[in-house]
């Protein structure tokens, strides 16, 4: 789990945030280099409104938000079904099943 590159901007953020957002990014950079088998999801701003299993997911979408359940429900799925590797995801909620959404993204 990382963090949406567009989450807080164009907010008034703490420093403690823009802390966070460094070192979310740099964990990602160590990742994608490290040499391991990878997958980084970003999820837009977290609700707590109940799953839909509806998604918006791809390689570089507009920013939005995104229930915990849907975020939970999507990571459950991709444990599942290891058909993704070494991407970066960014994940909404949106209009599409978490299989439709995440099927062009597999290699």
């Amino acid at each position: 789990m990382s963090a949406f590159p567009e989450a807080g901007r164009g907010r008034v953020v703490s420093d403690t945030f823009e802390h966070y957002m460094k070192v979310k990014k740099a964990a990602d950079v160590y990742l994608v280099n490290s040499g391991l088998d990878w997958l980084i999801v970003r999820p837009g701003t977290l609700t707590d409104a109940a799953a839909t299993a509806r998604i918006n997911a791809g390689f570089a979408i507009s920013y939005g938000t995104v229930s915990r359940d849907n975020v939970a429900a999507t990571l459950a799925y991709l444990v599942a079904h290891d058909n993704l590797s070494q991407v970066i995801i960014e994940l909404t909620d949106g209009d599409h099943s978490i299989e439709q959404a995440l099927a062009p993204l597999a290699r």
